[in-house]
């Protein structure tokens, strides 16, 4: 059956919608960037990030009675900010290589402005920073996990941060916790002189 042309006026934006929202890569002028390709790769198709986080993750695990294994890597998030502002990129480098990369999305005030933002999960410290600049006060922490998996033992190393920002004379602190470089919790502190 042939299809009038007024309706595919209406469906093949549709069609390019559906596509755009489940591809797994990120498009820099005429490259696509996919999760195996390089760091120099990326670099190179996407000019320098806006912004880089790098984070040692050190895990244990036992792999016989007394004896464990412990590594340790290195794992870049690069952040490249939309020229909207409200839509960034992430993307995670583990040994060189690109393991993954998402879309993420910051709805609110202009950059600098942290008074009204509203983050959506997954908010990264980079995001945060992007967007309200530096906190005025940030503490760092690492803490020793340990669970038991199929009875070894599993332990790894999260690195913990807060974040406090003030946003105002006369108004409330604004506490951000991270676990990973990740927002795991807000919270509203007393108010400032």
């Amino acid at each position: 059956m042939l299809v009038p042309m007024s309706r595919w006026g209406l469906l093949l934006p549709l069609l390019f919608l559906t596509q755009s929202a489940t591809a797994t890569g990120l498009r820099c002028g005429s490259r696509l960037i996919s999760e195996g390709d390089t760091g120099v790769a990326l670099e190179r198709a996407c000019g320098a990030p806006d912004h880089v986080e790098r984070r040692s993750q050190v895990s244990a695990a036992e792999v016989a009675t007394g004896a464990s294994v412990v590594s340790s890597e290195i794992i870049e998030r690069w952040i490249y900010a939309g020229g909207g502002g409200d839509l960034m990129r992430l993307v995670e480098l583990r040994r060189g290589k690109i393991s993954g990369i998402q879309t993420l999305a910051v709805r609110g005030a202009p950059p600098g402005r942290c008074a009204q933002m509203i983050f959506s999960a997954p908010t990264t410290t980079g995001q945060v920073e992007l967007k309200c600049g530096e906190p005025e006060d940030r503490s760092a922490w690492r803490e020793l996990r340990t669970v038991v998996v199929r009875g070894k033992s599993v332990s790894r190393v999260v690195e913990r941060e807060t974040w406090v920002y003030v946003l105002g004379a006369g108004r409330l602190l604004r506490v951000l916790e991270f676990e990973d470089g990740k927002l795991i919790g807000t919270e509203t502190g007393g108010r400032t002189e």
